[in-house]
């Protein structure tokens, strides 16, 4: 079970690491491209990276928030991720 977590958890990663860096690639092309189609395009592209990232990090927070609930039997189901937050 651990392994498959791991697995979801790099899937996520790379998701969320590849749809940052076209969305930064495209906002660098964006400074130079003068013609308006492409202009379009890459805003096309970006959009498309916007879901993406979006959709990574939905990955992200459910595994975050999945194996917090698997780690302390259940008590923080659906809350998410928490970082250095002690509820003592």
């Amino acid at each position: 079970m651990y392994q498959f977590w791991v697995f979801v958890h790099l899937i996520g990663v790379f998701g969320f690491l590849l749809a940052h860096g076209v969305s930064a690639a495209v906002g660098m092309s964006l400074r130079r491209e003068r013609d308006p189609q492409g202009v379009r395009a890459l805003l096309e592209l970006f959009s498309w990276t916007l879901g993406a990232f979006y959709v990574s990090f939905l990955v992200l927070w459910l595994e975050g928030s999945s194996r917090a609930s698997w780690a302390t039997g259940g008590d923080r189901a659906g809350s998410g991720p928490r970082s250095g937050c002690s509820s003592s």
